[in-house]
């Protein structure tokens, strides 16, 4: 049988073959700055239904040209308000792996009430403004303008809403390789019921699994130096943007200092006419022509590098992952040099010098506001590494008068500390740890419960006492009881009656030894906001059973304990005090011996707090802790534990003084019953 012939295409068929293949291949993507002034349509404001163009703020096109570089696995994102970050650092990342790219990605708000916000207010209108408006749902979470968590768009990307609200489910079980946090400064801190770490951090894990591919975008106006977006900029890049000067050539950043002219105004309006640029390199005044010119052609320059005199980089960027990039009033283009020194002029003359200085800072250079406090020499990690004592850990020196305790109560963990003091303030941290509260299987007050009696399990064998032979068991522990009170009180409850089996523990004699070993504690002060200032009462009475340097032991008939009132921030102060003292001196604190890596928790906790001092009207000079990190556990443990000694008689000057009570015939003990 002859061979079939073979078959012919015609022309017109071939076309449209070649056609279905080219139309069948995924078209490679743009990278971010191409999508961005092809497909950005701006919904409001001076430039509204105009497509987004780099020539506006040249510099956003240095900025998103990074952002689909490679090169970075986290973009720090910081710079003046009205200028474009929130456009260019979350809603065009959030589009472009949405629209573009097609997948799903983790937008990460304060709250979900400001996740609706977001959506109606930057997200939804930049989508319907542009052709991607078709791929918004038309059924489904999001597709009626109500609120929503994740949306799922037609082509098949998702946008998911996480906040820095609520528990840490909200946050775990899923996974992307996206994630766009705005507000980071808002989402800094770890909940208190939260046995992971900080919002910010939790969100970002949500990208672990897609390891090296995975991208953070994070963005925020600058708040304090120990705010998130500031840390996470300085320990990136820490870019800059560079302009050469029209008259000497130099390529400089300038900076608020090169802001003249306004200083001498005498009205708003002199100063819009008078304020002019100087170029840090040469000082000459730069003309607003100049500054334009200025503004056309930036240079990009990371943290340890410079510029040559042909506007070529040189050195290597610093050895990280993370993009810092910042802007300030200078490089906005959408302000005049006169605008921004009328806003300077202004803040000069406000009522508020404070508030206004805060809001330059903060709103028009993109640095951290510090506020103009009296501020203790601070303590660092390193400076505690030097305080670590010859003694091992779990021995109290022969010197030390009394052993003291402080218990800091977690829902997962106990954290305690304990101190052993000579009676003229000279103490030692002869040990500390962590024990494992179990709230998921026993719920959080028996789990607390149980905890604390473990703990006494272990502070009742004692420690070994250095010369004396034996082991010393605490002379006093102080429990803090601001989470899950009931248990505390419940423990110290029994621990009290085991000691004065003849009635409930309400008894103290004229010597303090006669006090409850275990005693609950609740602390005040103007840094605890929840509870609000310590007030010492005037005297002692039926209620008041002891007065002392800020505190008092007070009864609570209710709960049928004694109860320890204190003022925290005075005892967090006191820690630092014997912390700052040089260790040959009388009243310095030291360390049991061990690698400083081995204490990094407890420094690290006895940092996590900065002591700042200023002036309330009608209260005077006012003691305020800073909260510079969420764990700041062993620091309160060890201000309790300092406090246990000064109520069983360690003074830093001068004999003990006897305790003010209400009368001699309530300090007498109870006498056990028949």
């Amino acid at each position: 049988m002859p061979p079939s012939p073979t078959p012919t295409i015609r022309p017109t068929t071939a076309d449209e073959l070649r056609w279905l293949v080219r139309s069948s291949r995924t078209p490679a993507p743009r990278s971010m700055l191409q999508f961005a002034e092809q497909e950005i349509v701006l919904p409001d404001g001076p430039y509204k239904d105009l497509l987004f163009s780099r020539r506006r703020q040249p510099w956003s096109a240095l900025l998103l040209e990074e952002m689909s570089s490679g090169r970075w696995a986290r973009f720090a994102v910081v710079g003046c308000v009205q200028s474009g970050k929130t456009l260019l650092s979350f809603v065009i990342p959030s589009l472009y792996h949405t629209q573009e790219l097609r997948e799903k990605i983790v937008a990460g708000v304060p709250s979900m009430d400001m996740s609706i916000d977001k959506w109606r207010n930057d997200l939804l209108p930049a989508i319907q403004a542009s052709r991607y408006r078709a791929e918004l749902p038309t059924d489904g979470a999001g597709s009626r303008g109500g609120r929503f968590e994740e949306m799922t768009f037609r082509h098949g990307a998702k946008l998911k809403f996480m906040s820095g609200g609520g528990g840490d489910e909200k946050r775990s079980g899923y996974s992307a390789r996206v994630a766009v946090v705005t507000e980071v400064d808002k989402m800094d801190e770890r909940g208190g019921t939260s046995r992971e770490t900080d919002h910010v951090a939790q969100i970002a894990a949500r990208t672990l699994s897609y390891d090296d591919d995975a991208l953070v975008y994070l963005e925020c106006t600058v708040s304090i130096e120990e705010g998130r977006i500031w840390r996470e900029y300085t320990a990136g890049t820490a870019s800059r943007l560079f302009g050469r000067c029209p008259a000497c050539g130099q390529w400089v950043s300038p900076e608020r200092e090169q802001l003249t002219g306004w200083q001498e105004a005498k009205t708003a309006e002199e100063a819009r006419r008078e304020s002019e640029w100087t170029c840090p390199g040469c000082s000459v005044l730069w003309e607003d022509a100049a500054r334009r010119r200025i503004l056309a052609d930036p240079q990009l320059v990371h943290r340890g590098q410079t510029l040559d005199e042909d506007g070529r980089v040189q050195g290597d960027p610093p050895d990280t992952r993370t993009l810092g990039f910042r802007w300030n009033a200078f490089w906005n283009g959408f302000w005049s040099t006169g605008s921004i020194g009328v806003k300077e002029w202004t803040a000069a003359r406000a009522p508020d010098e404070d508030a206004a200085e805060r809001e330059m800072l903060q709103f028009f250079w993109s640095m951290p506001w510090r506020p103009p406090l009296w501020e203790a020499s601070p303590l660092t990690q390193e400076g505690l590494a030097s305080r670590i004592a010859a003694w091992p850990r779990g021995l109290v020196p022969a010197w030390a008068d009394r052993l003291t305790v402080g218990v800091d109560v977690g829902k997962w963990l106990l954290h305690w500390v304990a101190v052993a003091s000579r009676l003229d303030g000279t103490c030692h941290v002869a040990g500390y740890d962590r024990v494992e509260v179990p709230a998921d299987s026993l719920g959080v007050e028996a789990a607390v419960y149980n905890a604390l009696r473990r703990l006494a399990d272990v502070l009742e064998k004692g420690f070994a006492w250095q010369e004396h032979g034996g082991t010393r068991a605490p002379d006093q522990v102080i429990v803090d009881a601001r989470y899950a009170g009931r248990a505390v009180y419940q423990f110290c409850r029994e621990r009290a009656a085991a000691t004065d089996p003849a009635g409930d523990g309400f008894f103290l004699e004229t010597e303090p030894a006669f006090l409850p070993r275990y005693l609950p504690s609740l602390g005040y002060g103007a840094s605890q906001e929840a509870r609000g200032t310590y007030h010492r009462p005037a005297r002692a009475g039926k209620t008041v059973r002891l007065l002392g340097e800020e505190y008092h032991v007070q009864r609570d008939r209710a709960e049928k304990v004694l109860v320890l009132q204190v003022n925290a921030d005075h005892w967090k102060s006191f820690v630092w005090r014997r912390l700052e003292t040089p260790v040959e001196q009388v009243g310095a604190m030291t360390v049991f011996q061990a690698l400083p890596r081995e204490h990094m928790a407890l420094f690290k906790h006895l940092t996590a707090e900065s002591e700042t001092r200023e002036f309330v009207a009608g209260r005077g000079p006012v003691t305020r802790w800073k909260r510079l990190r969420a764990a700041n556990h062993f620091f309160d443990a060890t201000s309790l534990g300092g406090l246990g000694g000064h109520l069983r008689g360690v003074r830093l000057l001068g004999p003990p003084p006897e305790p003010e009570g209400a009368g001699e015939r309530w300090f007498r003990k109870k006498r056990a019953r028949p």
